[in-house]
Parts: C-alpha cells; sequence; structure tokens
C-alpha cells in the first residue's frame, strides 16, 4: 500500500474514533429510556464547569412561567455582564421559538460571572417537563431561584421547594412579583409552605421586583444573593465514591461508556469499582474518563464524565444503575420511608391502610416500581407526613438518610427520605 495512502487511512481511522466519542458525550440526539431523562441537558450544563479562579456554582430557576422565565432569565445575563462577564449571544438561545406544535425542552442553559462566582444557569421549564426530568436536572443544582407570583405562594410553590429538596439543593432564593418593594409574601406564608421541608424562613432571601418593568435593580439583587453560594460537593471529595449512571453506550472498538455526575468521592483511571443496580452487583474497572474537551485521569464530585468500563457487556447495565466504591452501598428490596405529601390531601395514598398499592419511585436516575404499605399511624395534618413501607420490584442501591420521590397515578404524589433498611441483598461480588 503507497505509504502516504497509508498515513491518511489512519489519521481516517484515528478521527472517527474521537468523533463517535464527541458525538456521543456531548451532541447524542433522540429519545431517551423510559426511566431517565436525556442526558444533552446535563452535558451541556457542566460542560461549562470552569476550575479557575472564581468557584463555580449551579443555578437553576424554577417556577417561572415560560415567558417571565425567558425575560428573567435575559435581565440575568444582562446584568451579570456589567458586573462581572457574560456571553450576551446566549440570549438568542433563550428567545428562540420552537414550531408550533413542537415539543419544548424542558431546560435552557446560560453561563456567565458575578463577581466572585462561575455561574451555570439552567431555566426549568416546568410545563414542558416530567416529574423525573424536573428532578434529575435539579439534583445538579447548589441553589434554586424559586418565582412566586403576585398571588403568592400557591400548591405549585410547595411542591417546587419539596422537589429541590429531594434533590438535594441547599439554598432556595424567593424571586417575588411586586412593586414599589412591595412582597406579595408574608412571613407566615413562608412559615407555611416551608412546614415539613428541612429549609427555615430565616435562611431564605427574598428579591421583590416585577419581571415586566424595571427588573434590572431586583436583578442586580438577586445576583448579590448568588454570591455567597457554595458549591455543594466540594465537601464530597473525600467520601467513598458514587456515580448515578443516567445513559449508556456502546462503542465499537472502545467498549462500554457510562455518562452521569459524580455524586460524591473520586475515581481515577485503573480503579475497581461496582456496577450496582437491577438486581445486580458486579466488579467493573475505570479504563478511561471522557469530559468535554478532553479527558481527565480523576473524575471529581459535579464532574459529568463518560467512563470507559472494562468488565461488564451492554446487557448488564442500564441507565438507573450507580457506579460506587466496593462495598461501599447496599442492594435493598425493602426500606420504611418518611414521606412529605405534596398536598394537604393523602396523595391517593389510604391512610392508615395495610393494603399494599403500586407506586413508582424516583431514586437518584432510577424510575423503580414498588409496593407500598401505610403504616398504622395517621397522617400528620400539621405537615402531610406519612411512615410507609416499600417493597421494591428489584434490589436497589440505598442509603439510609437518601431521598427519593414518588409518583402515584402518573402524578408527583410525595417526597421521602430512607428512614430504615429492611431488606439487604448481601451476594458476593460477580
Amino acid at each position: 500500500m503507497n505509504p502516504v495512502v497509508k498515513v491518511l487511512l489512519i489519521a481516517g481511522i484515528v478521527a472517527s474514533a474521537v468523533l463517535i466519542i464527541y458525538i456521543v458525550l456531548k451532541q447524542r440526539t433522540g429519545a431517551s429510556p423510559s426511566n431517565t431523562m436525556s442526558t444533552k441537558g446535563d452535558r451541556q450544563f457542566h460542560e461549562q464547569h470552569s476550575r479557575g479562579e472564581k468557584e463555580h456554582v449551579n443555578v437553576a430557576v424554577l417556577g417561572v412561567p415560560d415567558l417571565l422565565g425567558v425575560e428573567l432569565s435575559s435581565a440575568m445575563l444582562r446584568i451579570a455582564s456589567e458586573t462581572g462577564s457574560a456571553d450576551l449571544t446566549l440570549l438568542e438561545r433563550l428567545k428562540k421559538h420552537e414550531p408550533e406544535g413542537a415539543s419544548i425542552a424542558p431546560f435552557t442553559y446560560l453561563e456567565y460571572e458575578t463577581r466572585t462566582k462561575h455561574i451555570a444557569h439552567m431555566l426549568l421549564r416546568n410545563s414542558h417537563a416530567t416529574p423525573m426530568q424536573l428532578i434529575l436536572g435539579l439534583r445538579m443544582a447548589d441553589a434554586v431561584v424559586l418565582f412566586v407570583g403576585a398571588e403568592g405562594f400557591t400548591p405549585e410553590s410547595k411542591k417546587h421547594i419539596m422537589l429541590a429538596e429531594a434533590a438535594g439543593v441547599q439554598r432556595v432564593i424567593i424571586f417575588a412579583e411586586g412593586g414599589n418593594n412591595s412582597s406579595p409574601i408574608e412571613k407566615r406564608d413562608l412559615e407555611s409552605v416551608l412546614v415539613g421541608t428541612g429549609f427555615k424562613p430565616q435562611d431564605i432571601p427574598i428579591v421583590v421586583g416585577k419581571v415586566s418593568s424595571d427588573v434590572n435593580g431586583a436583578v442586580a439583587d438577586l445576583l448579590e444573593k448568588l454570591e455567597p453560594l457554595v458549591n455543594r460537593r466540594l465537601t464530597a471529595s473525600d467520601r467513598s465514591f458514587l456515580l448515578p449512571i443516567d445513559d449508556v453506550f456502546s462503542i465499537q472498538g472502545r467498549g462500554i461508556v457510562v455518562t452521569g455526575m459524580v455524586e460524591r468521592g473520586l475515581l481515577r483511571v485503573g480503579e475497581t469499582v461496582e456496577l450496582l443496580g437491577v438486581g445486580q452487583r458486579l466488579s467493573v474497572t475505570c479504563r478511561g474518563i471522557e469530559i468535554f474537551r478532553g479527558t481527565l485521569t480523576v473524575a471529581h464530585p459535579g464532574d459529568c464524565v463518560g467512563i470507559l468500563l472494562q468488565g461488564v457487556e451492554r446487557s448488564q447495565v442500564s441507565a438507573g444503575m450507580v457506579l460506587a466504591s466496593p462495598r461501599s452501598v447496599d442492594l435493598a428490596s425493602r426500606f420504611r420511608g418518611r414521606l412529605c405529601l405534596l398536598s394537604n390531601g393523602n396523595a391517593g395514598l389510604r391512610v392508615p391502610s395495610t393494603e399494599k398499592q403500586d407506586v413508582e419511585l424516583l431514586i437518584r436516575t432510577a424510575s423503580v416500581k414498588a409496593k407500598a404499605t401505610v403504616l398504622p399511624v395517621r397522617a400528620n395534618e400539621a405537615n402531610g407526613q406519612v411512615s410507609v413501607e416499600f417493597t421494591l420490584a428489584q434490589s436497589t442501591p440505598l442509603e439510609e438518610g437518601m431521598w427519593f420521590a414518588m409518583v402515584v397515578d402518573e402524578q408527583l404524589a410525595a417526597t421521602g427520605s430512607v428512614e430504615e433498611i429492611l431488606g439487604v441483598r448481601g451476594e458476593g461480588v460477580k
């Protein structure tokens, strides 16, 4: 073979491999698996991750009607460009209208800097997002900006706050629609909406403004409220490694690649970890870590990565499973949880009752079918809490204290925490 042709052929093969990985990890489109949201949004959000001098934080804007959400996010981007830095061409992404009848993406992503922070900004379009999409979108956020209209708190506001807590968000900032610094929120209203959550009224800043007019002053105040934020994953590096899997790819010539955001701990190339979920526990080896614009030798908490695995077949791995340090997480089929209902009613649960009911649990990136039995105690009418025992259709990675959400009849019914693991599957590593 002609040497020149041979060189060109090899170069073409290498370029094709790089292109495949790039497309897989950044620009994959199409239908998502039924038990997980598309990770394209996750990647866009975390591709903006900066390890520069300014601390990186992720901020989600939630509860805003679509057009007002676009206007509020646009104002935040413009003000950031004056006080910090921002790419104003991103405004076109906000202004882009979908064709009539088209499916509107539930998330819009922006990037900007304030005086001391590098911010990845995610506008959640709740009217176009499923409960799973909202939770998976919120799980990457360090803080939530919650919009409250002139009518004050609504049942939807309560749901948003509970979703934020279920996803692990540690800070909520309220943007209240009002004029002349007149807030539609009374202190007792704030206290009432926070009942049953871990948030305290004194810890929630409230910014009053009117999105449709003279929003800049309020937005400047809102951006100032973001300055004290802390990346909630910075303190998670010294814990055992865990990454919930949100997508899986089989790349010819490379092997199995799983994608997801590192929840805690560190992962180094060459380390052996466990693949857990759907009733199985497998030992696998990390052979490579891909991130936007290159590769890593170590994955840190908050990184959205693609991990090349050795020792597993495509049929053995699926979205919703987790990668974890060996023997750091149990597979469980039964647990007792404390639920906080998303309304004053019983969210479709019969209280008290010993009859098992079919529900769906959203646990990290997994959707798990379960039987729910309300324990024989009356629901606390003051905060809508109830204790429930769950029997899962398949063994799932669980940890005491972790949050989850529950869906009944295709509607988000409650969020909760794992109080006690009752059934642990302790089979050996395969």
